[in-house]
């Protein structure tokens, strides 16, 4: 009988622990939805988003994938650190043969207006293969204006992507 009544017992501690362990979880999520400022899960959410760039290559999903070359990412790098105050618009364009992005040229297009959260250009055209601008630090997630200006470009361009870049190696692809 004592055997019977210790084999009893340890479903009832492990549930405790469980139960511990869940509350705790809930708790957690709890305190992170409602405690943790829009701005921080923006950059929370933008980080798991993205992806990091290793040796200029962008994986995206496990068959997607954009590769630079050395000029277009010097030039990529360059306008980067040169407008670090504020957000810039360029054009990548390159071939892309079956899921692989080949990028050989990066341009810039008129820009009407730079500030540090928005930036006014002229459109990518259908010869190029990535729309990319720049968004504030850590701060990866598209805006509903860079949705639907990628809409709009996808239409020209079907196997067109759009990329924020958030920090110099972190990118968020949208295909």
């Amino acid at each position: 009988m004592e055997e019977l009544q210790e084999f009893e017992e340890e479903p009832s501690i492990l549930k405790k622990v469980l139960l511990i362990i869940a509350s705790i979880i809930v708790v957690s999520l709890l305190l992170f939805y409602f405690l943790v400022s829009p701005q921080a899960k923006n950059v929370l959410y933008g980080f798991i988003e993205s992806s990091k760039l290793e040796n200029q290559t962008l994986q995206i999903d496990k068959i997607t994938k954009i590769i630079f070359n050395n000029e277009s990412l010097t030039v990529l790098n360059n306008l980067y650190d040169q407008n670090l105050d504020k957000e810039f618009k360029v054009c990548l364009k390159g071939t892309k043969t079956n899921n692989i992005y080949y990028i050989q040229e990066t341009i810039q297009p008129k820009t009407f207006l730079q500030e540090f959260n928005r930036v006014i250009s002229e459109p990518c055209s259908k010869d190029f293969l990535v729309s990319l601008h720049t968004h504030p630090l850590k701060h990866c997630l598209p805006s509903q204006i860079d949705i639907k200006n990628f809409q709009n470009f996808k239409r020209k361009n079907s196997d067109a992507l759009l990329a924020i870049m958030c920090e110099k190696d972190r990118f968020n692809i949208y295909i």
